[in-house]
């Protein structure tokens, strides 16, 4: 996968641990948060994370140095997002947070971009509203601790063009994850 560039804006524990694993992939992921500094800040913990994980066996020798070759944090959402082919929003499950953050992305993404989001409580549809081509738009679920847990759900919207299915599929099997629709 490691032609694909990938965006995962809220780089907390459930964001970090999906950076973590699209990194491993091989695709190119940039992080961001709030500000630069949390987006540093959690890009720093992930690294130091990802040498214990290696330690005690839970990533593959060599993954730190995969993630330092394959994930940056990213000065802003729109920097993180302005090249991305697929951009996961993975910021906290409340629906002003998530539209507000959503209208960043779609806004600030080529038009042609897939955005996920991994809300686990809000229906897609009512997330949908708040993005500019809301065709491209889905939940795409990864449950905590990312790295670990096998499935991931992709839940389309009534508007989601069934046509980035297969793409975002490829997307998250490349993590080794099995995806469920």
């Amino acid at each position: 996968m490691s032609e694909k560039i990938v965006a995962v804006v809220g780089s907390g524990y459930m964001g970090g641990g999906i950076a973590q694993v699209l990194a491993l992939s091989g695709a190119t992921v940039k992080i961001a948060d709030i500000s630069a500094e949390i987006a540093q800040s959690n890009y720093d913990r992930l690294i130091e994370e990802s040498k214990q994980f290696v330690a005690d066996g839970l990533f593959p020798a060599g993954a730190t140095e995969t993630l330092q070759a394959n994930l940056s944090p990213a000065a802003s959402i729109e920097e993180a997002v302005a090249d991305a082919d697929f951009i996961e929003e993975a910021v906290p499950e409340k629906i002003e947070i998530k539209h507000a953050t959503l209208a960043r992305i779609s806004k600030a993404a080529r038009p042609d971009a897939i955005i996920g989001s991994n809300t686990s409580t809000i229906l897609i549809g009512k997330l949908a509203e708040a993005v500019e081509h809301p065709e491209r738009f889905l939940g795409v679920h990864f449950s905590n601790p990312a790295p670990f847990i096998p499935g991931v759900e992709l839940i389309p919207h009534a508007g989601t063009d069934e046509a980035i299915l297969p793409t975002v599929e490829s997307i998250v099997q490349a993590t080794g994850k099995q995806t469920a629709r």
